[in-house]
């Protein structure tokens, strides 16, 4: 769970969320700081040949949550980075 702009937010549900939509195949949800506020970036694997944009990922989310929960950010990558026990390598993510 994190703190985003004075709200608790789990990003395990954003997750599902985006994972509800058939052109997605993976995701993670990670906090993002920077120097003023805390957001959220949501970190995208595409099914082959799917594309989505970053306004259907939106629309979706703001169909099934509120506000307060929308990642700032979508990266679109190939694959999510994974450490050998086959969880999130969080910090691969945020190196870039």
């Amino acid at each position: 769970m994190v703190k985003v702009r004075g709200n608790r937010v789990e990003p395990a549900e954003i997750e599902d969320a985006l994972r509800r939509l058939p052109e997605i195949t993976d995701v993670a949800v990670l906090p993002l700081r920077t120097q003023t506020e805390a957001s959220l970036i949501a970190y995208v694997v595409t099914a082959p040949g799917a594309t989505p944009d970053r306004a259907t990922l939106i629309a979706h989310l703001r169909a099934i949550l509120p506000v307060y929960m929308m990642p700032a950010r979508f990266e679109f990558l190939p694959v999510l980075p994974r450490l050998p026990n086959g969880k999130i390598d969080a910090r691969r993510l945020a190196d870039g």
